[in-house]
């Protein structure tokens, strides 16, 4: 739990720290956007794997993707990694997962990682929930705390 709050506190660091032409604070009810937080277990894979691995995947989603934020974080043992995305609305994060469950990432990952737990903040639709749930994703649905910032 500890370090879900602590990448918690990064992933809200990296959004603040970042520079937006425009900026608007959309109140939680009226925001389509999510956020996702994974806790994965590497399995006893190498640091080396799991390094290489995670920058693979991640240079693959933002040349085929647009999250607004992706990155995974090692912890220091290289037992745990939290994985955090950040997408627009529903269709995005439904996109992601239709291209993740089809694309050549999704053997590996399942080789080199364990789910832990699956926590979505902000507002999903019906059918994003319903994908999930289709698709054997248990996920913990959380209503965030304050807005999202939106670039415009």
């Amino acid at each position: 739990m500890k370090m879900l709050i602590s990448h918690t506190l990064i992933f809200t660091l990296l959004i603040c720290c970042n520079k937006f032409k425009t900026e608007t604070i959309i109140i939680d009810k009226d925001s389509e956007e999510l956020v996702y937080l994974i806790e994965l277990s590497t399995k006893n894979n190498s640091l080396t794997d799991v390094e290489d691995f995670t920058q693979s995947i991640t240079e693959f989603i933002k040349n085929t993707e647009s999250p607004a934020v992706y990155g995974y974080f090692i912890s220091e043992n290289n037992e745990k990694v939290t994985l955090i995305e950040r997408w627009r609305n529903s269709q995005d994060a439904m996109q992601h997962g239709l291209d993740f469950i089809n694309g050549k990432n999704f053997n590996r990952f399942f080789e080199i990682f364990e789910l832990s737990s699956f926590i979505s903040l902000g507002n999903p639709t019906n059918e994003l929930k319903k994908f999930n749930s289709d698709n054997g994703f248990v996920v913990d649905y959380r209503e965030t705390i304050g807005g999202f910032v939106l670039k415009q």
